[in-house]
């Protein structure tokens, strides 16, 4: 798709909605990841609906005026600059492509888990729904907050496990550039040595 300035009135229309103008003048990695990125926020938003909602609004709002005046940045680039820019996701301008590359079959392997995890929690929101017509009010008043918030415990203590993992697989490989470290600086010392 060709990169390209497009109409100032839609431009100024499109930048209300994250990433829509990137989209609009040919960018569609970069606009989408900023869409995606505002829209998992916003996901998140709903599914933490007491302790994290004050943390998610703050990171949609910062989101949001990133993606108003990252847009009317793309869109003031001269058409010189604009006909050779590459098509990025938006992590790559901050240089962390390296960081936060996803593999090609990362994403299939485990947005069905993502999607299944959500579908559970909408579900489970909807039976706790007819349960309380259910459940006469005296016990319900005991067992509200456990059906409440058993999804907000259940995923955060999938976040937990997820980071524990992300800890111990960066354990690992600190271990093994300090093995590698410390492997050349004993041949240096053994060269010296033998000098």
């Amino acid at each position: 798709m060709e990169i390209k300035k497009k109409n100032k009135f839609f431009t100024f229309m499109f930048s209300f909605i994250p990433g829509a103008v990137e989209m609009y003048m040919g960018l569609m990695k970069n606009g989408f990841s900023i869409m995606g990125c505002f829209a998992a926020l916003f996901a998140l938003y709903t599914v933490f609906p007491y302790i994290f909602q004050g943390v998610f609004i703050s990171f949609i709002f910062l989101v949001w005026f990133f993606a108003f005046f990252h847009a009317w940045n793309v869109f003031s680039t001269s058409p010189e600059k604009l006909a050779v820019m590459k098509d990025r996701y938006i992590w790559e301008e901050f240089d962390l492509g390296d960081k936060v590359k996803l593999p090609d079959g990362m994403v299939r392997k485990y947005m069905p888990f993502v999607l299944i995890i959500c579908g559970l929690s909408m579900m489970w929101s909807y039976v706790s729904r007819i349960a309380f017509r259910l459940i006469p009010d005296e016990l319900w008043d005991d067992l509200y907050s456990l059906v409440n918030d058993l999804p907000e415990v259940v995923i955060a203590i999938i976040l937990i496990v997820l980071g524990i993992r992300l800890i111990r697989g960066k354990k690992k490989e600190l271990e093994a550039e300090d093995a590698g470290g410390a492997e050349s600086v004993n041949m240096i010392a053994e060269a010296a040595k033998e000098e």
